[in-house]
């Protein structure tokens, strides 16, 4: 099988055609129709007036993976309303951060917890940024 992956917004498909190298698509697949079908399914991206996210990763360092440690645990934020992008990430064991866009400038600011050190980015462009 061949996996062919491409970027479609900021979700990420992938699809699975059989056969060994360069395989055609079924005749049976309209491609102008598999277009609008995906392009409907995307239209919430235009649509929603707020997102937010929120995750917690947690791992092991430890020989048994099945073990957690709560030292190793991190929390992140992503949020979008109608003007802004926000990033946040707090990592008790090295540092916290806040990104935040809001179409005109980029602003952050990195707290490092292992040494005393603070970071402030004001920039008028996301080029170079985690965005």
């Amino acid at each position: 099988m061949i996996s062919t992956r491409f970027w479609m917004g900021p979700v990420a498909v992938g699809l699975l055609m059989g056969g060994w190298a360069f395989c055609e698509p079924e005749p049976s697949v309209d491609p102008a129709e598999l277009v609008r079908a995906v392009r409907s399914q995307e239209d919430w991206l235009h649509e929603f007036e707020t997102l937010y996210i929120y995750a917690e990763r947690q791992w092991s360092s430890k020989a048994d993976p099945n073990t957690l440690d709560n030292d190793n645990k991190s929390y992140h934020e992503f949020a979008i309303d109608p003007t802004r992008v926000r990033y946040y990430q707090n990592d008790p064991a090295y540092w916290l951060q806040e990104e935040v866009w809001n179409g005109k400038e980029f602003r952050c600011w990195e707290k490092y917890y292992n040494h005393r050190q603070n970071n402030y980015i004001l920039n008028n462009t996301l080029e170079g940024h985690s965005y």
